[in-house]
């Protein structure tokens, strides 16, 4: 049996790149995913990190089967309704402004509108409010850094192949008959 998912988180983390660094008009930015390895922090004075942190169900699957007259395209999909956090770290002496930007746009008719258009119809859910948290670099000096968490909501498709009757044959059998006691 093969699955497919129709919207691979790496799709709506494109989305969400190039909607940071469409608010980041603030000087010279770069917008960079976390968790990469053996990668330097930007050489830009001002970068934002946004890295996944979590996915939760929203509710119970939907389901959906659909059939045809080829038996091997017979699928069924079940949508989950998903939310994917992700924390955005904003570095540099922009870094509140920044943060206070992005946590604005993105819980307004900017941010909606910005996924709406990227073909994700309830993308922006929420924010937490912006915090500051120390960080030290290699040279353990102490970096100006500004964070908040993103939540967006989502409904991947998972489909799978299925099975399907088109019509059954009922009958009646002698059980004695047709498998004799031993």
């Amino acid at each position: 049996m093969a699955y497919t998912i129709d919207i691979a988180q790496s799709q709506l983390l494109t989305v969400l790149k190039a909607f940071l660094q469409s608010l980041t008009g603030l000087g010279n930015t770069e917008v960079v995913q976390g968790q990469s390895n053996r990668v330097p922090a930007p050489k830009a004075v001002n970068y934002i990190v946004f890295t996944p942190i979590g996915r939760y169900r929203q509710s119970t699957n939907q389901v959906k089967y659909s059939s045809s007259t080829n038996a091997l395209l017979d699928q069924q999909g079940q949508k989950q309704s998903t939310r994917l956090d992700v924390q955005v770290d904003c570095y540099g002496p922009t870094s509140p402004e920044m943060a206070q930007i992005i946590s604005t746009e993105f819980r307004s008719t900017v941010g909606t509108d910005y996924f709406n258009d990227a073909g994700f119809d309830r993308a922006p859910l929420y924010t937490s409010e912006p915090r500051q948290l120390p960080f030290h670099d290699e040279g353990n000096q102490v970096q100006i850094r500004w964070s908040l968490d993103l939540s967006l909501e989502y409904d991947p498709t998972v489909t799978s192949t299925q099975q399907f009757a088109d019509s059954l044959a009922v009958g009646i059998i002698s059980v004695d008959a047709e498998y004799p006691p031993i």
